[in-house]
């Protein structure tokens, strides 16, 4: 369903999240189906790029021409996109221009460029503009406590070895996480609802987990 979806879209940054997140599974998933996930991997791959639209195909391939790729030439390019999101955080750098409105400031700046007024596509760059300093330090605080509790969730310490073997590994929850990261050096994701579920299921797994580590402590009295 997420190749069909991408497939459709032609987002590249949602391309590399997504193939972030399927290699990051690959890698933590156990020695004994690590290589059928990546067979299976691969064949969803070439089976996205036989049946994707052409346009779909021609924006992979113009990664590897960069430089002559819109991104980098134009002003409606993630490059220039960028220079001015840190432009418009300089001019409010502690309380930003507000909740959604890095839009409206982009609008104001290029007055007159109808059709023209882009969104910041790169998460940070967003919440830097929009909620400034005091937001940005909540948020990205708040992104790295979810990144930890998701490795942990995805590498499991020696406490909760047990006689039966290894604790069971979660490397989804590691591998979603992975995912939302890469695809939101390209995307505005600041107020992106699955992030904020998948927040909310890791902090669940992670308390579970923590009362098992502590019920699986030896007492000392």
């Amino acid at each position: 369903c997420s190749l069909a979806v991408i497939g459709r879209s032609g987002s590249r940054g949602g391309m590399l999240g997504l193939g972030a997140c399927a290699g990051t599974l690959i890698a933590f998933a156990p020695g004994r189906i690590r290589s059928r996930l990546a067979i299976a991997a691969a064949c969803a791959a070439g089976a996205l790029w036989l049946l994707a639209p052409q346009t779909f195909r021609d924006r992979l391939l113009s990664l590897g021409e960069v430089e002559q790729d819109y991104t980098f030439t134009t002003r409606v390019g993630r490059i220039q996109i960028w220079q001015r999101g840190l432009r418009y955080f300089a001019e409010r750098p502690v309380l930003g221009w507000g909740v959604a409105n890095y839009v409206a400031r982009e609008g104001v700046d290029l007055a007159g460029s109808a059709g023209e007024w882009m969104t910041a596509h790169n998460t940070i760059v967003q919440v830097l503009v929009e909620q400034g300093v005091l937001g940005s330090v909540l948020f990205l605080s708040g992104l790295i406590a979810l990144g930890r509790r998701a490795l942990l969730l995805a590498s499991p310490p020696p406490e909760l070895r047990s006689r039966d073997g290894p604790a069971i590994s979660q490397p989804e929850y590691f591998a979603s996480f992975i995912g939302f990261f890469v695809a939101s050096l390209f995307l505005s994701h600041v107020y992106f609802p699955p992030l904020y579920a998948l927040a909310c299921f890791t902090s669940f797994r992670y308390e579970c987990l923590f009362r098992d580590m502590t019920q699986a402590q030896p007492s000392r009295t």
